[in-house]
């Protein structure tokens, strides 16, 4: 897949308030606040499933969320997420639970990201998934084997996974 930077966002307040539309390069180059969603992914036993990303990407060769993605200016967050689903993973026709939203901040790939995102939860079956381009390889962790996993080895995770944690949604059994 390749990135399209002249795609148009919306350029929002904090609280969700669109302010005007804007390409994804240019709320990039001047950090301006964007709508991206998350989606965090459970198998049928509750395990967290993420993705190992491509080295060409923001996070590189890193365990991600699975589902991850700007919104544009001409869709609601629920259809980025399935639209993005069948981008980054191959499924298409489920259902997801919205979590809540929080900022986050970086820079990152020679850019300011300032993304208000939006968590939702899936139940999915890892077997089906088909990585795109974005992602080389998938993960089942059980939440036990993954908070071991973030104490003992928390390089190994991408700075927007660590930022969710934080945020501390517990629907999501990411908790300590």
């Amino acid at each position: 897949m390749v990135l399209n930077l002249d795609e148009l966002v919306h350029q929002i307040t904090l609280d969700g308030g669109v302010i005007r539309a804007v390409t994804k390069q240019h709320a990039h180059k001047h950090g301006l606040l964007h709508r991206v969603v998350l989606g965090e992914v459970r198998d049928v036993y509750g395990n967290v499933v993420l993705v190992r990303q491509a080295h060409d990407r923001q996070d590189a060769d890193l365990l991600v969320s699975p589902i991850g993605g700007h919104v544009r200016t001409d869709e609601s967050v629920e259809q980025a997420m399935q639209r993005e689903a069948l981008e980054e993973i191959g499924i298409s026709g489920f259902s997801s639970s919205l979590v809540g939203e929080f900022a986050f901040t970086r820079r990152v790939l020679q850019r300011l990201e300032n993304h208000l995102f939006t968590v939702f939860l899936i139940r999915a079956d890892p077997a089906r998934f088909v990585l795109g381009s974005e992602a080389t390889a998938i993960e089942v962790l059980p939440r036990s084997e993954l908070l071991a996993h973030l104490a003992t080895s928390p390089g190994s995770f991408g700075g927007a996974f660590h930022a969710l944690v934080a945020a501390g949604f517990t629907e999501l059994g990411l908790a300590q």
